[in-house]
């Protein structure tokens, strides 16, 4: 037993994420609750065109509700709302919509952030598109026509990558170096008609491409390294396995919910909780390397787990 414990986490290694520094990220704060196409009445955010973007919430009980709306059926990804785009309207050549914020604080020179968002082709779309993408400026992007804005975005989806998915939510997601001063955050699809990947969906009833934005993340990534046969202490978490192999995490802040993926991605064990103290069972785990998410309120902390 004593060897089971020294030889199954022989190392562990976290990167910590900091406070996301978009705000209203998931669009649940408002100024009045939306009940008709173009009410875009989203605290924090604002459209940088002429583009008309619209906004779901559950208080809405017109065009604008949730989880039934004049575009489809979808849950929120997180919480009570979401934003929805056209992406490309093809009765009328290269029409676009976009959302901006400004993030709490610039982003800081050479330093690493994980950037990320999830959006859901609505129900009515005829067509699905690559090239969903988020921009990151120094100073506002803003253009006075409702066309593509020539910009390119840090974080996208590929050009091959379809969103086409009207049942769920897809994860884009990505990490970058910041040049530094980065304060506007636009999202939107930045490549006119012929650049962009497009392909037709069945069920749908409108020739726009339409698509809900969620949960929008600009966190700064902090890495911690630490070589301990048995666990992981950054001053805020602690991370161990007993000889029944099940990782042992002991946190100084609440644990809201945790993710357990294997190397290729794949998602082995979740659960919300809400708790500083918890045990995940790896028994009969093959060896080989595991990811181990963290989430609370204010910061998500992964963790390498080398099995052995």
């Amino acid at each position: 037993m004593k060897n089971t414990l020294l030889t199954f986490l022989l190392f562990v290694s976290c990167i910590s994420y900091c406070q996301n520094l978009v705000p209203n990220p998931s669009f649940e704060e408002y100024d009045e609750c939306p009940q008709w196409l173009d009410d875009f009445f989203v605290s924090n955010w604002i459209s940088p065109t002429w583009g008309s973007p619209d906004y779901f919430n559950l208080c809405s009980e017109e065009q604008l509700g949730i989880p039934q709306n004049v575009f489809g059926w979808q849950q929120p990804y997180s919480g009570n709302g979401y934003v929805g785009v056209w992406l490309s309207d093809f009765t009328k050549n290269e029409y676009r919509e976009y959302i901006q914020c400004v993030l709490l604080s610039p982003l800081e020179p050479l330093e690493q952030y994980e950037i990320s968002f999830y959006v859901s082709r609505a129900d009515s779309s005829t067509k699905a598109c690559s090239n969903i993408g988020l921009y990151l400026s120094e100073t506002v992007v803003s253009s006075e026509s409702n066309e593509s804005l020539p910009y390119t975005p840090q974080v996208v989806n590929s050009l091959n990558s379809i969103i086409s998915d009207a049942m769920s939510w897809t994860h884009v997601i990505d990490t970058i170096v910041a040049n530094g001063g980065e304060r506007y955050v636009t999202l939107g699809v930045f490549t006119d008609n012929a650049n962009t990947n497009w392909v037709s969906t069945s069920g749908g009833w409108m020739s726009e491409a339409y698509y809900y934005i969620d949960d929008v993340s600009v966190k700064k990534v902090n890495n911690v390294e630490i070589e301990e046969f048995t666990k992981l202490e950054n001053g805020t978490v602690s991370i161990r396995v007993n000889p029944n192999e099940k990782v042992e995490v002991n946190s100084s802040e609440l644990i809201t919910e945790y993710s357990l993926y294997d190397l290729s991605g794949q998602l082995l064990k979740y659960s919300k909780i809400s708790s500083k103290e918890f045990q995940i069972d790896m028994y009969g785990f093959m060896t080989g390397v595991y990811f181990l998410m963290l989430d609370n309120s204010n910061s998500r902390t992964v963790c390498k787990l080398f099995k052995y």
